[in-house]
């Protein structure tokens, strides 16, 4: 009696691989974080544009993400977001492991914090003081020159730590542009023990971190 031999082919269909792509959770965790960050971006701006302006005469200093900064926050993002597209698009043959997709999902997240801090962060000097501006929340922080207790350089981040006796902190990036103004303004405005250490007064001296 003879043997019936069954054969089965391993390889998938071209039709079956397509639909497995389209509806693998994968892709759709993918897609997710692209539309997450495109709706974050949006928010954030909308936010922005509705945030109340103290009046102009008051202030003397705006510190602010400079061209260079937001032109690099802005490639960074394109460029994160057109991979995914890309592949979403255009997809290999092999299947993409599931970390690769990730990690690529964290780098558009990532992207968009960085836009949002980029575009959204601002803060103004006075002779009374500073006024920080988040991105994240609708509250702006005023520290008093009057009420500094301690600024502090922290190498490690690139930012400058400004505490004041009643609880209020201020952190301002070292690639802002302006930090010579501010330097300045706490040279003239707070008293010199109030620097934390002999590294954030050379820093302080020297008026920027980065920028030479």
């Amino acid at each position: 009696m003879g043997e019936i031999c069954h054969t089965r082919s391993d390889a998938p269909s071209p039709d079956r691989e397509g639909v497995t792509a389209v509806l693998s959770p994968v892709w759709k965790y993918a897609l997710g974080a692209l539309l997450v960050g495109l709706v974050g971006v949006m928010v954030a701006f909308l936010r922005s544009r509705k945030k109340p302006r103290a009046p102009a005469h008051s202030w003397h200093h705006i510190l602010r993400f400079g061209l260079a900064v937001r032109l690099l926050a802005v490639v960074i993002f394109i460029l994160s977001v057109g991979l995914i597209v890309g592949v979403i698009a255009f997809p290999k043959q092999q299947e993409i492991p599931q970390f690769a997709w990730t990690i690529a999902g964290g780098f558009v997240v990532a992207a968009v914090i960085m836009v949002i801090e980029v575009f959204g962060v601002s803060h103004r000097l006075s002779d009374e003081g500073i006024e920080s501006a988040s991105a994240w929340t609708e509250q702006r922080t005023v520290v008093r020159w009057k009420d500094v207790a301690s600024i502090r350089y922290n190498a490690t981040t690139g930012w400058y730590v400004i505490t004041s006796r009643t609880g209020a902190t201020v952190r301002l990036n070292g690639l802002l542009s302006g930090l010579r103004t501010f330097s300045r303004f706490v040279h003239e405005r707070v008293e010199p023990s109030a620097y934390a250490d002999a590294s954030t007064q050379k820093m302080l001296e020297r008026g920027t971190p980065f920028w030479g």
